[in-house]
């Protein structure tokens, strides 16, 4: 929906009053992004499992049938690294930091 309405997703969730972003060319997928930040930031998928409550084996599955999680899963993990969704989705390459609206919680 995000792509069709050329806006971030973190607007469409009411998480930033700001619609624009800068959209990649080249998109990378969400394991490829997951892979990086987990590198960039030396966290483990056992760490990640642990802070959304599920098992490795979870992540394992996203890793193996390059399945992208629930919106309420991304949202966490958004929050772990600090990055949008849009950035976690592959949909832009700013990583800058991302702090939602304070009335979005």
């Amino acid at each position: 929906m995000a792509d069709k309405l050329n806006c971030s997703v973190e607007y469409l969730l009411g998480r930033t009053e700001i619609p624009s972003f800068e959209l990649n060319d080249e998109r990378p997928s969400f394991i490829d992004r997951l892979t990086f930040l987990e590198e960039k930031h030396k966290i483990t998928d056992y760490y990640v499992a642990k802070k959304l409550h599920v098992s490795t084996n979870y992540i394992t599955n996203w890793r193996k049938n390059n399945y992208t999680p629930s919106l309420d899963t991304l949202i966490i993990l958004s929050e772990i690294f600090k990055v949008s969704l849009d950035y976690l989705l592959g949909r832009t390459d700013d990583d800058s930091p991302f702090i939602a609206n304070s009335d979005w919680y």
